[in-house]
């Protein structure tokens, strides 16, 4: 009998879960996208501010969402092509987590800024829980009662206690 030596993070290699976690990440860009671009006027929209707060924990590292040249691309790397395409003419900021969060670039409509900022996000190369309640948090200390709109992109992954953020993404 031979003793079968498991990684802590071989769920990421089930191809169930990856399945699931592809759609996840898929339903919430479609789901940000919506948010985006329906339902709000135009002076609404533009009153307001837009909070990105990304997910850079392990698990967005993993390579396996389609890109648009059937190579595979990590799930940070799809979160970063979004933010990089984002038309919003209104002032954004960005936050980002894993164990703790933080804020890397306050509200701004400085879109080369913003650029280099999306650009120079990279996931945690250790083992770091999405604690996305601590990013939440963090958001309510820096913006307070002022009127945001928050964006969440995360893959739903609680990667050190294994349950699904499914119901937190908005």
């Amino acid at each position: 009998m031979q003793n079968k030596v498991s990684s802590p993070y071989s769920f990421i290699l089930s191809p169930i879960r990856r399945f699931f976690s592809q759609i996840l990440v898929l339903a919430g860009l479609g789901v940000l996208a919506f948010a985006l671009f329906s339902g709000f006027t135009q002076e609404a929209r533009e009153s307001r501010g837009a909070l990105f707060i990304v997910d850079i924990s392990l698990s967005m590292s993993v390579e396996d969402i389609a890109d648009t040249d059937a190579l595979r691309i990590s799930r940070l790397s799809a979160a970063k092509k979004l933010l990089g395409e984002l038309v919003v003419s209104r002032p954004k900021s960005l936050m980002t987590f894993a164990s703790s969060a933080k804020l890397q670039l306050p509200l701004s409509m400085d879109e080369m800024l913003w650029d280099e900022i999306v650009g120079a996000i990279e996931p945690i190369r250790y083992g770091s829980p999405t604690d996305i309640e601590t990013a939440l948090a963090s958001a309510m200390l820096v913006y307070g009662a002022r009127p945001m709109d928050i964006y969440i992109l995360t893959d739903g992954e609680r990667t050190s206690e294994g349950e699904s953020l499914t119901g937190v993404i908005l």
